[in-house]
């Protein structure tokens, strides 16, 4: 049951979050906004590349503060190297992270 979720701990509050739930993970201001399917948000105080390590493979980081999950990528723009997830917002691609999401997003190519 634990292995279909994302264990959050921080401060005095343990929380169990499903993967399937979680869209995309930001990093912005000192803390990591998890947002959820439904437009809801969590806030958790652990760094980004400390989650990273703890996620399923179809998780990918597109960025320094970006990771996606693929089951919510809506498009990837190859010229402006920008996803577009299914709530309509997008993020920057970096060049380092390019070929490990189009590695992931084409299995077969």
């Amino acid at each position: 049951m634990l292995k279909n979720c994302l264990i959050l701990e921080c401060q005095q509050k343990i929380q169990r979050v499903p993967y399937k739930h979680i869209c995309y993970l930001q990093y912005a201001q000192g803390a990591i906004t998890i947002y959820l399917s439904g437009d809801i948000t969590l806030s958790h105080c652990e760094q980004l590349k400390d989650l990273e390590n703890s996620l399923p493979n179809y998780f990918v980081r597109i960025n320094r503060n970006v990771i996606i999950n693929l089951n919510y990528l809506s498009a990837y723009f190859k010229v402006l190297q920008k996803v577009q997830m299914e709530n309509g917002k997008e993020f920057d691609v970096s060049r380092r992270n390019t070929t490990q999401l189009l590695e992931k997003i084409q299995p077969f190519s």
